[in-house]
């Protein structure tokens, strides 16, 4: 499809709008193919757009229409809470990610400090909320808060979460979380922390391992 043209609305493989109208799109598709790159390449898009001979705005506005339409059918949190239950999972996870940006020229509540900037890590980025299989397999993941947010403070923004959570929690079936959730604790399991001046008992050392076990076995997420 020459680059410009909009997509045949005939049916097809992906939603494109709100009316979930579907389109055609193949492999010369310059829109379908600039999309793929920028997530599954890690595209640059000003490279996308010299590589395709269109201008970078129109790169832009093609990866945002793809995410648009992305999103559009991503599952609810209840929705993917409740396969987790029919799939019989012996846990989940929640753990916070930083998807790196560009610079971000928003102040932020510190003088000095940019709002999109994570000390953490030492870089622009937007904080998500990742819900994982035991296997690390994201089963849902939140809307973008900025990343100088700790994750504590991002998963109370998204209100929905821990109610979601906690009727979810049930024996057998525990939330697993970092030390960073420990002021969630009544929804989310974590680790004992050591306390001030003293050691941890020898069942709290066995928990933290077999807990700690559990969430090592998830992959790397960015951040």
């Amino acid at each position: 499809m020459p680059a410009g043209t909009h997509r045949t609305q005939e049916p097809g493989i992906i939603h494109g709008s709100p009316e979930h109208s579907r389109f055609i799109v193949g492999p010369d598709d310059v829109e379908f193919g600039c999309c793929v790159s920028a997530l599954l390449d890690d595209g640059c898009p000003a490279q996308l757009a010299t590589d395709n001979d269109i201008s970078r705005s129109i790169t832009y506005d093609f990866l945002h229409e793809g995410i648009t339409a992305l999103a559009a059918r991503a599952p609810k949190l209840e929705s993917a809470l409740f396969a987790a239950k029919i799939a019989g999972h012996g846990h989940t996870s929640i753990d916070g990610a930083l998807i790196e940006t560009d610079r971000c020229r928003t102040p932020g509540p510190t003088a000095g400090v940019n709002l999109w900037w994570s000390g953490k890590h030492a870089n622009h980025g937007g904080n998500i909320q990742v819900i994982t299989a035991p296997d690390g397999w994201p089963l849902w993941t939140s809307d973008v808060r900025p990343g100088g947010k700790h994750d504590t403070t991002a998963l109370r923004t998204h209100t929905e979460i821990l109610p979601a959570l906690g009727s979810l929690d049930q024996p057998g079936l525990p939330v697993l979380g970092d030390l960073g959730y420990e002021s969630e604790a009544d929804t989310i399991t974590v680790a004992f922390k050591k306390p001030q001046g003293r050691e941890l008992t020898e069942q709290q050392k066995e928990h933290n391992k077999a807990h700690n076990g559990k969430r090592a076995t998830h992959p790397p997420m960015p951040g």
